[in-house]
């Protein structure tokens, strides 16, 4: 066997495998997360700038993930997101009231406040099963809006001299 045939040969090898290795690897421990990623609307318009959060039913064998919403969309790679299984989800919009403020050091900001209703959030009624391959949009809407639409099908709905 001739040594210096066999060492390029068992260099590359060892550099192979290395590289092979490392991409299989996870940048976190753990469980396999999944990236999580979609579009989020209130009554027909995207959050600009708002958060998400994905909060686990079986807190012992999952982790919270989350993040902000902007321009409609969001999107948590791997790393950042979920393990498998099912999540309450709560999404919040500080959404701009058209007034400005001028802070202490005279930059002038947006005066902005919540904009999504606390069935939406503080006590979400949203969930997700959160899997490989998903996407997971979130069409909000007002309990108002939705009885405003209804009303525009069915205008005598709610006026009991016309039922």
């Amino acid at each position: 066997m001739n040594l210096k045939n066999t060492l390029p040969t068992l260099g590359c090898f060892v550099f192979l495998s290395i590289v092979l290795v490392g991409c299989n690897s996870q940048n976190y421990e753990g469980e396999k997360r999944y990236p999580l990623s979609g579009k989020v609307t209130y009554n027909g318009e995207p959050v600009d700038r708002g958060n998400i959060s994905f909060l686990p039913m079986n807190p012992d064998s999952q982790r919270v993930a989350g993040g902000k919403i902007e321009d409609g969309a969001y999107s948590f790679e791997e790393e950042y997101g979920a393990n498998a299984g099912q999540y309450k989800v709560e999404i919040r919009w500080q959404k701009k009231t058209g007034d400005t403020f001028t802070d202490a050091f005279g930059n002038v900001d947006d005066v902005r406040v919540e904009a999504i209703p606390a069935e939406f959030n503080t006590a979400t009624t949203l969930t997700a099963d959160i899997g490989a391959g998903k996407t997971y949009d979130f069409d909000l809407e007002s309990d108002k809006k939705a009885r405003k639409a209804r009303q525009q099908v069915n205008p005598d709905e709610n006026n009991p001299r016309k039922r």
